[in-house]
């Protein structure tokens, strides 16, 4: 009953808003009212503020160029890997999404959009502003174009390979909040933007660059390993002198005390260099072997527990407003839609609605 009243207060929601509800499915024989194959079919039969659900399927969807402001949900990722109770354990996989600037209309874009649950190969904006990504698995997460950059974006709680803020030196996305993310490999290109709370993969001098006049707090950062006799070791990151730098912890593998990082951090602030990646997550080495975010839980004894700031702890599992596993969105997940169609007075609309709540 619970589950059924919440999903109803989100269509009152919808309807008091003005709002209309589409659905996205490529399964063969799934129809109706605004149900389509495709986001981009969907996206343009909708309108600003609109709610597109984006099913769950066995199919990847096509990619999307998204002109509107709108709000996209998917039902979450690494299911089956986590075991997730949802039917068939398929995801909501869409191939690439694109926000462009729209040189003749600059209002004409897909500013303060929404995207929850969703797994993304791509997503490239360029000059799009208020967008929040969130509990999102995107591999490549481009913010930044050859001709502007974007800017006061949220990304939060999201598993992303490779988050780039800009594809030049001349335009960096500006007043990003990049918080409660498990990075994978790049974070690159953002000014005056808040990164905390974040666990980061692999991070060398390459991978993470051109961090300019942000706050860079409570961050875990997986570094690698090498033989101070080869070279290359100890240096720092393109942070600069312009951005804040505190509590933030590195990790990495000395392999039985005969390796030293990559890189260290600053050393003040609190913040903490060198320490052991065997004893920080739930499993000894997550970069090698983790194949669900779940795995980059801390360890009961991990030396990133309590030393962010104010006594938090580092990486997205901590802070005030933690990681979600599997990017379980905040309410119910619809997983199948039945409907007659039609109603009147005379013969009622049937409707059957199997949905999973979720926190």
């Amino acid at each position: 009953m619970k589950q059924i009243l919440l999903i109803t207060l989100l269509f009152c929601q919808s309807i008091a808003f003005g709002q209309t509800i589409f659905r996205v499915n490529n399964t063969p024989g799934i129809t109706g009212v605004n149900v389509y194959t495709n986001l981009q079919d969907a996206h343009d039969a909708a309108s600003d503020g609109d709610i597109i659900y984006v099913e769950p399927s066995s199919e990847e969807y096509s990619p999307a160029t998204l002109t509107k402001k709108l709000t996209i949900i998917g039902n979450g990722y690494f299911l089956q890997e986590n075991e997730i109770e949802i039917e068939d354990n398929l995801e909501s996989r869409i191939s690439s999404i694109t926000l462009p600037y729209n040189e003749g209309n600059p209002t004409l874009n897909a500013s303060n959009s929404t995207f929850y649950g969703l797994t993304i190969g791509t997503i490239s904006a360029d000059r799009i502003s208020g967008v929040l990504v969130e509990r999102c698995e995107v591999i490549d997460l481009k913010t930044g174009s050859y001709s502007g950059a974007c800017s006061a974006w949220t990304i939060k709680k999201c598993y992303v390979y490779n988050l780039y803020g800009s594809q030049t030196s001349f335009y960096l996305s500006s007043n990003f909040s990049i918080i409660n993310n498990i990075i994978r490999a790049v974070l690159a290109g953002y000014s005056f933007s808040t990164i905390a709370n974040n666990t980061f993969g692999f991070v060398s001098g390459n991978s993470m660059g051109a961090i300019k006049n942000s706050i860079m707090s409570n961050n875990i950062m997986i570094a690698g390993s090498c033989l101070e006799s080869e070279g290359g070791c100890n240096h720092s990151p393109d942070y600069g002198p312009s951005n804040s730098i505190s509590n933030n912890i590195v990790v990495f593998d000395d392999e039985g005390g005969t390796k030293v990082p990559v890189y260290n951090l600053p050393n003040d602030n609190g913040n903490i260099s060198g320490e052991d990646l065997l004893s920080t997550f739930l499993i000894s080495n997550p970069m090698f072997i983790a194949s669900r975010d779940s795995d980059l839980q801390l360890a009961v004894n991990s030396p990133a527990k309590g030393i962010g700031t104010g006594g938090v702890d580092a990486g997205a599992f901590g802070g005030s407003d933690p990681y979600v596993i599997s990017g379980q969105i905040p309410f119910p997940i619809i997983n199948n839609f039945i409907t007659t169609g039609v109603g009147n007075s005379a013969v009622p609309l049937n409707i059957n609605i199997t949905i999973t709540g979720n926190n």
